[in-house]
């Protein structure tokens, strides 16, 4: 026998506040929906303008070039702040992620300017996935024969997004905390080909906003249960007042296919408006039973 389940679900709040994240409410949003940043790729050397080894200073504000920087010498516009030169002169400098004074620089993610108004602000997030599958789909097997049986269900998601935010915490270096491995591979000046911006303590420059950089494709097939069994013949019981007997072996959440890079697609939510969100959940667990079933 062999049995087949597809769902598709949404709800739709109707009622709440405006602030657009990752994990917020807000009216019109869907559970499951996950705004953030855009990047586009990693600074470079080249994206800058050196005066020797160093690279050379500027005012900038909302996103555009002020004045050259004068040491000693205050900003001409109130507001602005010392940045990195670009190399670019259309470029848009990242001043409203930039704090203290760490300076954006080669190895800095670049976000880009989705509205287009010549800056990167909180209006450049946008609508990124939703964490709730478009669909789910289960297949229920079993058969017998002789004593003999065996089944199966299969569970698998499609076309859904997960922000790991357990790569966000661990793959950040914004604190003295042990990382994932992947930051083995920060970008450093003799290692450019990569995709993990720099080691920066604390994260001065927002490398760590919510964003793209942390979105990954959800979909998965999981194997969530299998048991074969035996049942003895009638014949051998009778002698012993037994009306069944019967053996078994199972095995729960025994193997996972999927592209997802965090502990599992299909972690348990601790609520709904976290949904998609994989922050220090705890996975399902593989689990072996052997057992008896005995019936007088």
């Amino acid at each position: 026998n062999a049995m087949f389940t597809l769902s598709d679900a949404q709800t739709e709040i109707t009622a709440y506040g405006s602030t657009k994240s990752t994990s917020s409410w807000y009216v019109g949003k869907t559970y499951g929906e996950i705004w953030g940043y855009r990047t586009d790729r990693l600074y470079q050397k080249s994206d800058f303008v050196y005066n020797g080894d160093e690279i050379v200073q500027v005012w900038a504000k909302d996103g555009k070039y002020v004045a050259d920087f004068v040491p000693g010498e205050p900003s001409p516009v109130a507001g602005a702040k010392q940045m990195n030169k670009l190399s670019d002169p259309k470029g848009i400098y990242q001043d409203y992620f930039q704090s203290g004074n760490y300076r954006f620089g080669p190895g800095d993610p670049k976000f880009k300017d989705l509205n287009g108004d010549g800056k990167i602000s909180d209006a450049d997030k946008e609508y990124c996935g939703s964490g709730i599958p478009s669909l789910e789909a289960n297949f229920n097997l079993s058969a017998s024969y002789k004593g003999f049986d065996f089944s199966a269900v299969i569970g698998s998601a499609w076309n859904y997004k997960l922000y790991n935010g357990n790569k966000y915490f661990y793959e950040g270096m914004n604190s003295k905390s042990n990382m994932l491995k992947s930051t083995l591979d920060a970008w450093t000046p003799q290692n450019t080909n990569t995709n993990v911006p720099r080691a920066v303590y604390q994260d001065p420059n927002g490398n760590m906003k919510e964003s793209d950089r942390f979105l990954e494709n959800g979909d998965f097939v999981r194997l969530r249960q299998v048991q074969l069994g035996y049942t003895l013949p009638k014949s051998l019981l009778q002698s012993m007042h037994i009306d069944k007997l019967r053996f078994y072996v199972s095995g729960e959440n025994l193997f996972t296919i999927t592209g997802y890079d965090g502990i599992d697609p299909e972690f348990s939510r601790s609520s709904v408006l976290n949904t998609g969100i994989d922050n220090l959940i705890y996975p399902f667990t593989r689990s072996f039973t052997v057992g008896a079933q005995l019936t007088f």
